[in-house]
């Protein structure tokens, strides 16, 4: 690996500095200084003090909702869990509203299904989705008769579930072979908050092994989510850096310290776990390719991934990957990065494509903006934008792109009723697989007051991956 020197950083410490001293720092723009604290930038990236401090600000608002609607969700998510283990109302809001001890306990138990579950539980792979792949990836047929994508998004969806629930669906409702879950260590939050799982379509001479990442599912995770902070890898761009950190940086200002080849450290990192059980299986399926997937957060550690493949020089493991699909997934880096991933992934054939379902918020953050030294994010490749359920189109980007588009409110408004109103009765036109669960249509009433939120759940990718057609014939490409 070249010496590529010294990194340049932004990184925003919003929990050092308060509101009032932002605000001062803000009215009074006479006092050239950052408040003390407040955030540590590399001495080659000018400072544009304006736009810094309204990204604290903005950075401490989300970080003071994110922990509303977090403790709201986990509320709900015990509630949800204990009806439907004791079936008993007084019970499970005890236990809900109980100390954090007792619901710790609960959570861990190997009963215990996550939010996603309830909003949508399905577990059995569907053989009749139109859409295998976009045009100009590489088409290997369906592996069992299941589209690549319904693979990708189920998996993306199933690893939300403990490890003793996802081996025993993968093994004994999907009849493919589970090769390993992984409980993954962040070195900055102190936590094993990164979680993933493999899995290969069968034990021998595999056709295909997954790589599954989970999204937000913990209350760290909504803080990796929502950091403004980023890390140049030189001419690789810049990136968020919580996402750098939850696939297993070991140096928030230097990347070449925070990526280096090998690990000898004690706690498992995300990356090189997953990297050392895939050298292992390719070296035992000679013929298998490799599908990497995840939902929010999780579509943003697989499109990374790849990235510090190619840092580290994993030439082998790169040149066995089919595809990135990412489902839902926020944006991760600026124009150089985008450059860079489009020739690492897309240069031969393409091996990376997004799925953005309607006026989804998570693909629209953070903003695509020029505030400076705040990163203006951006995304790269193909779009697979779902207008509704049935109907699919590959864009270079999505509509309103940056979600508060003025243009886009009625729009964003309507759909949130139209779903609302419409999806109890999908059933009866495509079949009971596609029953409507109480939890789900409940969020989508909440989802009236903030529609992106709603457009957000898994339920609603599953739905169009399955029943969506695309117009473009997919040419089969060798």
């Amino acid at each position: 690996m070249a010496n590529f020197g010294p990194s340049e950083y932004m990184i925003l410490h919003p929990e050092k500095v308060g509101f009032f001293a932002l605000f001062l720092a803000l009215l009074f723009p006479c006092w050239k200084k950052l408040p003390d604290g407040a955030a540590e930038i590399s001495s080659s990236v000018p400072i544009k003090r304006f736009y810094v401090i309204l990204s604290l600000i903005g950075q401490k608002i989300l970080l003071f909702v994110v922990n509303l609607l977090y403790g709201s969700r986990q509320k709900a998510e015990i509630l949800l869990n204990s009806l439907s283990l004791h079936r008993d109302i007084t019970s499970a809001f005890k236990l809900a509203f109980g100390g954090e001890e007792m619901v710790q306990s609960f959570s861990q138990s190997d009963g215990y299904r996550s939010f996603y579950y309830y909003l949508d539980g399905r577990r059995d792979l569907y053989k009749g989705s139109h859409i295998n792949c976009i045009p100009g990836m590489k088409d290997i047929g369906r592996i069992k008769d299941y589209s690549l994508f319904e693979l990708s998004v189920m998996a993306s969806n199933l690893s939300y579930e403990n490890e003793i629930y996802v081996k025993d669906v993968v093994t004994n409702t999907w009849k493919m072979h589970f090769v390993e879950f992984f409980n993954c260590y962040n070195e900055y939050q102190k936590q094993y908050t990164t979680h993933a799982f493999v899995f290969c379509d069968r034990p021998v001479n595999a056709r295909v092994i997954v790589v599954a990442f989970r999204g937000t599912s913990e209350k760290a995770n909504w803080g990796t989510n929502i950091e403004f902070s980023w890390l140049s890898m030189g001419k690789k761009g810049k990136i968020h850096l919580g996402f750098l950190k939850a696939l297993g940086l070991q140096d928030e200002k230097d990347f070449q310290k925070g990526w280096p080849k090998d690990y000898t450290g004690a706690k498992p990192l995300a990356y090189y776990s997953i990297r050392e059980t895939l050298k292992a299986l390719i070296e035992q399926h000679k013929d298998a390719v490799i599908i990497i997937a995840g939902h929010s957060l999780g579509g943003a550690l697989a499109s990374l991934y790849p990235l510090i493949l190619a840092y580290n020089e994993q030439i082998a493991i790169l040149d066995r990957l089919w595809g990135v699909v990412t489902v839902g997934e926020p944006r991760v880096g600026d124009e150089d990065f985008c450059n860079y991933m489009e020739k690492l992934l897309n240069s031969k054939y393409k091996r990376y494509c997004r799925m953005v379902y309607k006026h989804d918020i998570v693909p629209r953050v953070p903003f695509d903006h020029p505030f400076g030294t705040i990163c203006p994010f951006k995304h790269f490749g193909d779009c697979l934008y779902f207008s509704c359920w049935f109907k699919a189109e590959v864009l270079k980007d999505m509509p309103n792109k940056n979600y508060f588009g003025l243009l886009y409110i009625p729009a964003k408004f309507f759909n949130a009723w139209l779903d609302l109103i419409t999806a109890p009765f999908l059933w009866i036109s495509n079949g009971k697989d596609f029953t409507e669960t109480w939890p789900s249509w409940f969020y989508r009433f909440l989802g009236l007051f903030i529609p992106g939120i709603a457009f957000h759940s898994v339920r609603d990718y599953l739905n169009s991956s399955r029943l969506a057609q695309l117009a473009t014939k997919v040419e089969k490409m060798e």
